[in-house]
């Protein structure tokens, strides 16, 4: 019953005391009222005309309801959902035996009911007693008995002393957490946050120095003491309002990276097959230095280090579709090399190293639409992206720092190392330990890693991934997630890849452009002279060139500078080294990073040849600035005013005889004797006047 005042579920308030009661029943002459606020169960019957005179005084006001927290019972934990059901089928109960007024009980009389539902449940008394008081003091809402302390029903407490166990010894520490003291906390939570070194610890040291301290006077001069352990929060108080106030996720971006926290932990709401519609539509490329230490093909006491392996793995039929093994790392001639081999035909490539397959085990000449890869220097440079124009690839990159958004390829390269370590154990693998021996132990050399690598795909390619997500389709139609079946299925279900169906086009787009140019002597590129003797049309422009050296379209290939590569009406041709110029056709075979090497041997020996020539040329000087002082010397008393010149064409008659006579052959036989055979003579007999001095410092020049 209800009237025009109060109804149940109403709170009622004492003017005087400020005590709150529940209005839990009314009848047409009482109500029945639950004290909140307590924590003993008490009932109070009233007169319903006292209630109404009280209320009219104003001794008893009729307060707002709380409003009430709303609770999503899927998402509370197990066990707090678990209790909560129990205790409203214990309360159903209660309220079945004892409703609607409760009255009894407040009564001392025996309860056997209550007795019988205390005995079902198995629950202690003081529980039964609890869940009651707390289902009456809210109104009947059921929802008051679930655990306050689950994260969405926290209450926060307002505490006049510090809670928890009494400390040991009988010693106080901490204080009451007050709206200032949070003020405090939050600002060593915003120094714990501002660095990855930065520890809860520190934090609190921070604290203590800037609000929990003070300064003393003592003999040795002003220092900073703490408060006493009584006057300040302690840090299991600060530490308990850090965790409630940061994140899981907050900690791990903060002592890592962003990048790192994406990486490693982000939520995974899909698989690397979202969006893949086949088989070769997007590739996952990325290349590795193999942990083994490698000697040279052609002299096997050479250790040439580690080799760079470069893989292009389809995401759809995780198949191994195209290798480079090589030593170009981070470099665009790696990136060609695993493009080049997507055209090779997989089963004579993989006989030139003595093993035999079948076509349908590495299927080849097929292009893929997309290629994901890291933000390497290869992958940004406008290289790669003018190839993959060319093609009609479309290179995505990947957000740097986050090698998981492709980690089939990432966790292809543990595979084969986990794969291959067991058998290169002593023969050069890299251990990374101090005490590897790799470079000393290097047996293998390229052309053997490359057989062993190869073997690997082809086993690869046929493996069986039980993690491969099955479709429904797939399981139908009884694939096996191996590769082979993989691609066998997405041919047939999406039909197959673009073809390479032009080779040429295909190499042409995987050469690299360069500034050449082409004149009389043939088409000339860095130093090196290319002629096209059976072009009648490249013999033309040679010879409209003349002296000038006009500019040539063409193209190279970085693995081999034999050839330079050029279009002549649609086809491909190639223009060889020019053999009829000296040593020009020696760097024939040679890739371009070896002739480079050569050419800046030339330029080293070029720079200490400039420098030979300088010595030369101030041993020359020397020589003939001694030549001078000598005449200087003589003449110097020799008194002159003109040289006489009447008497020219005798003079030089005279002095032709004179150097005749001292350039015969006689004068330079040596004259022998029986006592002595040396040579006679010295150089001063030929130059009498300069003075020997200046002859063998001029002459030591060029010793």
């Amino acid at each position: 019953m209800e009237t025009a005042k109060f109804k149940v579920g109403d709170i009622l308030v004492d003017k005087k005391t400020s005590t709150r009661y529940r209005i839990i029943f009314v009848s047409g002459t009482q109500v029945i009222v639950c004290q909140m606020d307590c924590n003993k169960f008490n009932l109070f019957d009233f007169d319903i005309a006292t209630i109404e005179s009280l209320l009219d005084t104003m001794d008893l006001t009729i307060a707002a309801n709380e409003e009430a927290p709303v609770y999503d019972t899927r998402k509370l934990p197990l066990s707090v959902k678990e209790r909560f059901d129990f205790y409203s089928s214990v309360i159903k109960k209660v309220s079945a035996t004892y409703g609607p007024d409760y009255l009894a009980l407040g009564s001392k009389i025996p309860k056997p009911e209550l007795e019988e539902i205390l005995s079902e449940s198995k629950m202690a008394r003081a529980t039964l007693w609890k869940i009651i008081r707390v289902y009456l003091q809210s109104g009947f809402n059921l929802y008051s008995l679930i655990d306050k302390r689950t994260d969405s029903g926290r209450k926060e407490w307002k505490y006049e002393k510090k809670p928890g166990r009494k400390t040991s010894y009988g010693l106080s520490f901490g204080t009451v957490i007050d709206e200032r003291t949070k003020e405090e906390f939050k600002e060593g939570l915003d120094y714990y946050k501002s660095g990855r070194a930065k520890t809860y610890e520190d934090a609190y040291d921070f604290l203590c120095l800037k609000y929990y301290g003070t300064y003393e006077q003592t003999p040795e001069g002003v220092v900073k003491t703490l408060l006493p352990a009584s006057a300040r929060p302690t840090f299991r108080q600060f530490y308990y309002y850090c965790k409630t106030n940061i994140t899981q996720e907050e900690i791990d971006a903060i002592k890592t990276s962003r990048q790192e926290q994406r990486n490693n932990k982000r939520l995974l709401l899909s698989d690397s097959l979202k969006g893949i519609n086949g088989p070769w539509d997007c590739f996952e490329m990325d290349e590795v230095e193999v942990d083994l230490s490698l000697v040279s093909v052609d002299d096997p006491t050479k250790v040439v280090g580690r080799p760079i392996v470069y893989l292009m793995l389809d995401v759809y039929t995780r198949m191994i579709a195209a290798v480079s093994i090589a030593f170009d790392n981070n470099s665009v001639l790696g990136f060609t090399n695993c493009l080049m081999n997507l055209a090779d035909n997989k089963v004579e490539y993989c006989k030139k190293y003595g093993l035999t397959i079948t076509e349908n085990i590495w299927p080849s000449g097929y292009l893929p639409l997309r290629i994901r890869c890291d933000r390497g220097a290869e992958y940004r440079s406008k290289r790669v992206n003018q190839i993959c124009r060319e093609l009609g690839i479309n290179i995505q990159l990947v957000t740097a720092g986050t090698g998981s958004l492709k980690g089939n390829v990432e966790q292809l390269f543990h595979i084969m190392h986990s794969a291959q370590n067991p058998d290169l154990e002593n023969k050069g693998l890299i251990e990374k330990r101090y005490d590897s021996m790799h470079h000393k132990e290097a047996r293998l050399n390229i052309d053997d890693f490359t057989k062993m690598f190869l073997n690997f795909v082809v086993t690869y390619n046929q493996h069986y991934f039980k993690n491969y997500p099955l479709t429904k389709d797939m399981l139908t139609n009884n694939v096996r997630p191996i590769p082979i079946e993989l691609w066998k299925y997405g041919t047939s279900a999406n039909g197959f890849p673009t073809p390479i169906s032009n080779k040429n086009q295909f190499f042409y787009a995987l050469l690299t452009p360069v500034n050449a140019k082409i004149s009389r002597a043939g088409v000339v590129f860095d130093g090196l002279y290319y002629v096209n003797y059976g072009d009648r049309d490249f013999l033309q422009t040679m010879y409209i060139s003349g002296t000038k050296r006009v500019p040539f379209e063409c193209r190279i290939d970085e693995r081999d500078i034999t050839n330079i590569y050029y279009l002549r009406d649609g086809k491909l041709c190639a223009a060889p080294l020019n053999s009829e110029r000296t040593g020009n056709s020696d760097y024939a075979g040679l890739t371009y990073a070896e002739y480079r090497a050569l050419k800046k041997e030339k330029k080293r020996m070029d720079f200490e040849g400039t420098e030979h020539n300088r010595q030369i040329r101030v041993a020359r000087k020397e020589l003939n600035k001694a030549v001078i002082d000598s005449v200087d010397e003589r003449q110097k008393d020799v008194v002159a005013e003109v040289n006489d010149t009447e008497e020219l064409r005798k003079n030089r008659r005279i002095e032709q005889q004179e150097i005749a006579n001292r350039n015969s052959l006689e004068s330079h036989m040596p004259v022998a004797t029986f006592e002595d055979t040396s040579w006679q003579g010295k150089p001063s007999d030929f130059v009498t006047d300069i003075d020997m001095d200046d002859w063998e410092s001029a002459l030591a020049l060029f010793d």
